[in-house]
């Protein structure tokens, strides 16, 4: 195993190693040969690409994080290549390779979006990008796969640092009552899609891992990842609604607090990212006879 490095140990929610890492260590790594599981992952993943091209969203982009209901350029871009992909066995042309290829060069230059929503919007599209050349049946192989699994690690890298910052600096504004509850609200949501894309590019990432080499490499930066639980507002709070409340800013636990939490029943009924991401960790032989969910996987 690698010693902890990289920008999920450092961004860890707490700043703290988990204490039962050794535990999750210990019950994830008998699973590389669990078939069941995985297939499950790769096919939630691609789910995620059709729910994007008839929603528009998906569900590590928030969709009170967009821009007046419109997609970012980034997205947009992302939507014409997974149209492409869609339409691809029926084209003549290899026009989804070209717009693949292309896409995934534009986004190998790191620059500087005006905005933290833009920088989560790339993201979002390079997640896409990798979910179609290592899971979408296109036969992606050598530079573009490997180029693909650098540019989304850094994207994603990016976007981890920058959601912390704001995290932090936002609960202080909070605290001192210098937000608004619209700003602290807004602030929310995208730290919260900057949250889940984080989270699913390093699953999407550690799922292509364990399929072709049978190893779990970043499971010591995904346990440390920071994911929300079920938001509660407190009673007669200071904000009214309960919007921006500060419980809402510190109701963030690591990945491995959040599957502890899910282990002794504090969840409760939980959406297709949690399901997803308590899966991957415990395997969907455990959920299925546990949990009342809100939707229905598709399991087989």
């Amino acid at each position: 195993m690698e010693t902890p490095s990289g920008s999920g140990y450092n961004h860890s929610c707490n700043g703290q190693w988990p204490v039962s890492f050794d535990r999750r260590i210990l019950e994830f790594y008998p699973r590389v040969d669990d078939k069941k599981t995985w297939a499950f992952g790769v096919r939630t993943l691609l789910n995620q690409v059709n729910i994007f091209l008839r929603t528009g969203s998906a569900f590590f982009i928030h969709p009170r994080a967009q821009t007046e209901n419109k997609l970012l350029p980034p997205l947009r871009v992302a939507y014409g290549v997974c149209s492409a992909y869609r339409v691809r066995k029926e084209s003549e042309f290899p026009f989804f390779q070209q717009l693949l290829e292309k896409e995934i060069e534009n986004l190998a230059i790191l620059r500087s979006p005006d905005t933290f929503q833009e920088q989560v919007a790339e993201l979002c599209a390079m997640l896409l990008y990798y979910i179609l050349v290592h899971f979408g049946g296109t036969r992606q192989r050598g530079k573009l796969a490997d180029k693909s699994e650098i540019i989304l690690a850094q994207h994603t890298a990016r976007v981890e640092s920058l959601e912390l910052a704001t995290r932090q600096s936002t609960a202080t504004l909070i605290e001192a009552e210098l937000l608004s509850n619209e700003e602290g609200l807004n602030l929310w949501n995208l730290c919260e899609s900057a949250r889940k894309v984080v989270m699913v590019s390093y699953l999407a990432r550690e799922i292509r891992h364990v399929l072709l080499f049978k190893t779990c490499s970043l499971l010591r930066q995904i346990v440390a990842l920071p994911v929300s639980k079920k938001l509660t507002f407190l009673p007669g709070n200071k904000y009214g609604t309960g919007d921006t409340t500060s419980a809402q800013w510190q109701d963030i636990v690591s990945y491995d607090r959040f599957v502890r939490d899910w282990e002794v029943g504090e969840l409760g009924v939980i959406d297709e990212f949690t399901y997803f991401l308590i899966s991957m960790c415990k395997g969907t032989d455990a959920l299925e006879i546990s949990f009342t969910t809100s939707f229905s996987p598709i399991l087989s």
